[in-house]
């Protein structure tokens, strides 16, 4: 189980502080490749390592219980052995507790991801939608030029999506 805990334990770190040093050093752009990559290593690190410790988390539990015995029963044997070992019903009672306030956490969180996804394309749809409705289209290319004194050039993603480049940003460009 101190393996799980010591891996939970660098996700949480790694996500607390990834992101403060990593916007400091990707800030500029000067190397945007390296720091994509930089950016995906810590996130995919983080959540492997999170994956990593449930398994050992798992594994450990399913060798807490006996031979033939169900998940819930490891459950009330892990509750015992912290409880000091007192067999009854504060094990049962606590593990039932911590198993409904589990399942209602995932569900909670869950119901949340849904809803911010949701509205993230939402948004993202109605910009593209927006872009193409105010700007023109730019002859042969899949992208749309609005008229604006800052320079500017993104890619809104989505289906169907659109590249938003302003006039500023066109003027200093070359043909090439």
């Amino acid at each position: 189980m101190s393996a799980a805990i010591c891996l939970l334990g660098y996700a949480a770190a790694v996500a607390v502080v990834a992101p403060r040093v990593l916007t400091r050093l990707t800030r500029r752009g000067t190397a945007p490749r390296l720091g994509v990559v930089a950016w995906l290593a810590a996130i995919g690190s983080v959540v492997a390592v999170t994956i990593a410790a449930a398994a050992i988390a798992a594994v450990d539990l399913a060798r807490a219980a006996r031979p033939g015995n169900p998940l819930t029963e490891a459950c009330e044997h892990l509750a015992n052995l912290l409880l000091g070992d007192h067999p009854g019903s504060p094990a049962r009672y606590g593990t039932a507790a911590v198993a409904t306030a589990a399942v209602v956490a995932t569900g909670v969180a869950g119901i949340r991801l849904a809803r911010n996804l949701s509205a993230s394309r939402r948004s993202t749809h109605g910009h593209a939608r927006t872009a193409r409705l105010v700007g023109r289209p730019i002859v042969g290319r899949d992208a749309v030029v609005l008229d604006a004194p800052q320079r500017a050039a993104y890619c809104v993603a989505g289906r169907p999506h659109a590249i938003v480049v302003t006039s500023a940003a066109l003027d200093v460009l070359d043909d090439r």
